[in-house]
C-alpha cells in the first residue's frame, strides 16, 4: 500500500489557541487581576479572593473574552478582550508567523476610581497583566515584548487601554499537526498490542 507523503504547511495559525489557553490560564491564576475585575467594590485588591465557583463565573460572564464582540452586561463592569492581529512572517523563521497580540481593558467609567479614589482600577489591571506577559513564552521560538499601549473608549460609559505584545512564533505551531502516515502506524501499533 502506497502512503503519501504528509507535507508540512508552510505557514501556519496554530500558535493563537495555545497563547489564548497560556494567556487566560494565566490570568485565571492571578488573584490580585481577578479581584479588579469581578469585586466592583473601592477597594478590589483587599477584597476576598475569588472562590472557584465565582472564577468559573468569571470566565462564563465574559469578563474575559477572546472574540471581539463586547455584548454589554449591566452586570458586568469590567472586561479584558483579547484580540491578535498583525500577523507578518516571522523574521526568525519565515515557515511561521509574527503577530501582535493586544489585550484592551475595558472599565466602566463608575469603576475606574478605586483605593478611595487615588488609584484608577485600569491602570491597575494593564500592570497585572503586564508584569504577567511582557518578557513571558508562550508558544514558538521568541519571549513577548510589550509594544505599546493605547487610551480606548466604547460607547455605553466605558473605557480604558489597550496593551499591544508582539509574539514570535515558530516551531509549537508544528505540534500537534499530525503527520496522517505517522498516526497510521501508531494505530496499526496499538492494535497490534492489543491482539498480541
Amino acid at each position: 500500500m502506497k502512503v503519501e507523503r504528509y507535507k508540512q504547511p508552510k505557514s501556519s495559525f496554530l500558535s493563537v489557541d495555545k497563547d489564548i489557553e497560556t494567556i487566560v490560564g494565566k490570568m485565571c491564576e492571578n488573584q490580585r487581576l481577578k479581584r479588579l475585575l469581578f469585586r466592583q467594590t473601592d477597594d478590589p485588591l483587599n477584597a476576598e479572593n475569588l472562590t472557584e465557583s465565582e472564577t468559573i463565573d468569571l470566565l462564563r460572564g465574559n469578563y474575559i473574552r477572546n472574540v471581539p464582540d463586547l455584548p454589554v452586561d449591566d452586570s458586568v463592569k469590567n472586561y479584558i478582550l483579547i484580540t491578535f492581529d498583525g500577523f507578518t512572517p516571522s523574521l526568525r523563521n519565515p515557515e511561521f508567523r509574527d503577530n501582535y497580540i493586544i489585550i484592551n481593558i475595558l472599565c466602566h467609567f463608575e469603576q475606574w476610581r478605586i483605593g478611595g479614589g487615588l488609584e484608577l482600577r485600569p491602570f491597575k489591571i494593564a500592570s497585572e497583566i503586564d508584569s504577567m506577559l511582557n518578557g513571558a513564552r508562550l508558544s514558538g521560538i521568541g519571549i513577548l515584548n510589550f509594544v505599546g499601549a493605547n487610551y480606548i473608549t466604547e460607547g455605553n460609559g466605558f473605557g480604558g487601554y489597550s496593551l499591544i505584545y508582539i509574539a514570535t512564533h515558530g516551531e509549537d505551531d508544528k505540534k500537534n499537526f499530525n503527520n496522517p502516515a505517522e498516526e497510521e502506524k501508531w494505530l496499526e501499533d496499538i492494535a497490534e498490542g492489543l491482539n498480541g
